[in-house]
């Protein structure tokens, strides 16, 4: 830090390096998502096989809550999906989900037909999912966070 010279517009001002630099929104389920994929273990095995696999858009059985299909596969189809003022979060919720199912599935390779993606979520699912929902809102903002400030600029 530094301060303004006497000449300089704010005498006496502590100036902080970099915070004039402009912000950056890095996707980080998309980062998340991509470095899963990108490594040689088993749940990213797991998650190839899910994300190669389709549906004919059947819903799951009403009493199964794990494993689950993706609920929201639109993010992994399109990549302008991600993109929106929802995709991080529902991407977020979407990696949630894939470590449940591997959890829950005692981190073996199953057969991925029941929880193709596509396939529908029963009415319990969607329980969990609103559940998780606050988890990963709080973190995949756009907004400003005023509360948190360095230098005097708010961060994004």
């Amino acid at each position: 830090m530094r301060r303004e010279d006497e000449r300089g517009k704010n005498p006496g001002k502590i100036r902080v390096p970099g915070e004039n630099a402009s912000t950056m929104h890095a996707g980080i389920w998309d980062l998340a998502f991509s470095a899963l994929l990108r490594a040689r273990t088993g749940i990213s095995k797991f998650l190839h096989s899910v994300l190669a696999s389709r549906s004919l858009a059947e819903r799951q059985p009403g009493w199964q809550v794990w494993p689950m299909p993706l609920p929201f596969p639109e993010v992994h189809l399109r990549a302008k999906s991600r993109k929106v003022e929802d995709g991080q979060r529902k991407l977020g919720i979407n990696y949630m989900v894939t470590v449940l199912n591997w959890l829950s599935l005692g981190e073996k390779q199953p057969d991925v037909r029941p929880i193709q993606l596509g396939r529908k979520l029963n009415k319990a699912q969607w329980m969990v999912v609103k559940r998780l929902r606050p988890l990963i809102t709080a973190g995949t903002g756009r907004r400003r966070l005023a509360l948190l400030r360095w230098g005097g600029v708010p961060l994004r």
